[in-house]
């Protein structure tokens, strides 16, 4: 498998503004029905934010939500705790139809 690296590689670009490269993000999405409460459920306790309302985003530090479709929710964590997250989530909505997909 190969190593995953940002597109920057850790540079810093300054001029009129700074650009630097904020490292590496994990990201889930998840698809089902979000007016579930047991799906919102699961994305909140998972982050620590507010269910984002359509159109909006919610983040706090590197954990956050955001609202991408009628039927999904990007999550958002940090890089190294994606697998960890991906089986809470599992765990948390089973029974329920989702799908849950790494796309960091």
């Amino acid at each position: 498998m190969s190593e995953a690296v940002t597109e920057l590689g850790g540079k810093v670009s300054e001029g009129w503004v700074t650009v630097r490269d904020a490292g590496l993000c994990g990201m889930i999405s998840l698809r089902g029905d979000l007016r579930n409460a047991k799906l919102r459920k699961a994305c909140t306790a998972l982050t620590g934010v507010a269910f984002p309302a359509p159109l909006k985003a919610a983040a706090e530090g590197r954990q956050g939500l955001c609202w991408m479709s009628p039927d999904e929710v990007l999550i958002l964590v940090a890089y190294g705790d994606v697998t960890a997250a991906l089986a809470t989530l599992h765990k948390a909505l089973a029974g329920t139809h989702f799908q849950a997909k790494n796309v960091s």
